[in-house]
């Protein structure tokens, strides 16, 4: 299930918007939905509320009859919604107008989405960091959860019990393999190579902790020197994926980890332990307290985790973020002169790949903030003030050279107050 266009209108913030959600003319996927999507646009440019709208038309599509919508609070009476989905090459186009849902379609888009297992995934900016995790309850590998996900705290705390209980399950069946070899080792009184049958056993039965290491977080925990701790003890006191520093063996206990290390930790494994086929996933500010040479690598591991046939959508104020997208996987949302937001676009003319004049990944950091995130300043308004220094000094050291001037006390201290400020603005200068 793909979403390929939303239309908006009197829906809080939006008065009339249209957002094209297909790849463009040119593209060998042209006119089919893209696979992810980046909305930008400064704070209450309704980043968020996209995500929301699309969130709970999913679910009033799955859950709620036209009776019920109009005690909806999340959809205004006045607005008119209409959102375009592709399933299996066939569209189904959903509209919500005056409270009520169109009946147009619905019948065979509600049919899919109840036998897909996740219709979305949503991952807020406000997911709760603070949980803790006991195994005083019991949960199937279904997870006991709704079709449609919000990772708030109870559904995280399903899931994760979830996966403690299969890294329980291995480390018992390790442990009574391990102690059937050393009876059959007492009893048959001969020489038996337990560790390896014990490194055979291991090979076909892959450890999920294993996997989840190998595959995916260690890769992005080794930024923060941190590494998760394989050789589980005690798994009876397991109340969270166990990280410890690079070289030691002492772990980090969960309330001292920090927020990004949290971050990373409770999305991306609930993610890869999710059923996702067929879903559309919603994420919001991934860059929360992650350093940039982190955030690099986040986008292109939640498309891996979330596997083939998923959509994603992100909302973001990072500019190392919105570097991952294609310019028309970029959705940027402004106020426009009378203050209602609009879309801008980074093509003229016709949507077509040769039409697009702003290259997101071709960019340096610094123009990306000016061009996608429209950025005026240079800098910190104190680097104007230490540039104008910089300028005064330049034109003085130019007049004294044109003087001859050059051999002297007074010029050495201003060539040298010149390097220091041009050093502290990250000036390159040439030899004088």
């Amino acid at each position: 299930m793909k979403i390929s266009k939303i239309d908006i209108k009197n829906y809080y913030q939006f008065k009339d918007l249209s957002i094209d959600l297909t790849y463009p003319v040119g593209h060998q996927k042209a006119g089919k939905p893209l696979e992810k999507v980046c909305f930008i646009g400064q704070n209450g440019t309704g980043k968020t509320m996209i995500l929301r709208l699309i969130k709970d038309f999913i679910y009033i599509c799955k859950h709620k009859t036209n009776e019920q919508i109009t005690e909806y609070e999340s959809v205004p009476k006045k607005a008119e919604l209409t959102v375009k989905f592709n399933i299996n090459q066939k569209e189904y186009s959903l509209y919500v107008k005056e409270n009520k849902l169109s009946d147009s379609g619905r019948t065979g888009f509600g049919n899919f989405i109840n036998k897909i297992k996740r219709a979305y995934v949503n991952f807020p900016a406000d997911m709760r960091h603070d949980i803790r995790f006991d195994e005083t309850t019991g949960v199937d590998e279904g997870y006991n959860l709704d079709s449609c996900v919000d990772l708030n705290g109870a559904n995280i705390k399903k899931i994760w019990q979830a996966i403690y209980q299969r890294i329980r399950l291995y480390q018992n069946k390790k442990a009574n393999f391990k102690l059937k070899k050393v009876d059959e080792l007492i009893a048959e009184e001969k020489s038996i190579d337990i560790v390896k049958e014990i490194k055979e056993w291991e090979e076909k039965n892959e450890s999920p902790l294993h996997k989840i290491a190998t595959s995916f977080l260690n890769e992005l925990l080794f930024d923060f020197s941190l590494v998760v701790e394989e050789n589980i003890k005690d798994v009876r006191n397991l109340d969270f994926i166990q990280i410890k520093r690079i070289g030691t063996d002492e772990i980090i206990p969960f309330e001292f980890l920090s927020t990004g290390t949290k971050q990373i930790v409770l999305s991306l494994v609930p993610l890869y332990s999710l059923n996702t086929k067929g879903s559309v996933i919603l994420i919001d500010e991934p860059e929360r307290s992650l350093f940039p040479n982190t955030q690099k690598k986040l986008i292109n591991q939640y498309v891996d985790l979330a596997g083939s046939d998923t959509q994603l959508f992100f909302a973001t104020h990072s500019p190392v973020i919105a570097s991952q997208f294609e310019p028309w996987e970029i959705v940027e949302l402004k106020f426009d002169e009378n203050n209602e937001l609009m879309q801008d676009k980074y093509y003229k003319g016709e949507r077509s790949l040769e039409n697009y004049f702003i290259q997101p990944k071709y960019l340096r950091w610094d123009s990306i903030l000016g061009k996608l995130f429209d950025l005026e300043l240079d800098g910190n308004p104190e680097r104007q003030k230490r540039l104008f220094e910089l300028s005064e000094i330049g034109v003085r050291l130019q007049e004294m050279k044109k003087q001859n001037n050059t051999y002297n006390n007074e010029h050495k201290k201003l060539w040298e107050e010149y390097k220091k400020i041009a050093e502290s603005l990250d000036w390159k200068i040439d030899a004088e």
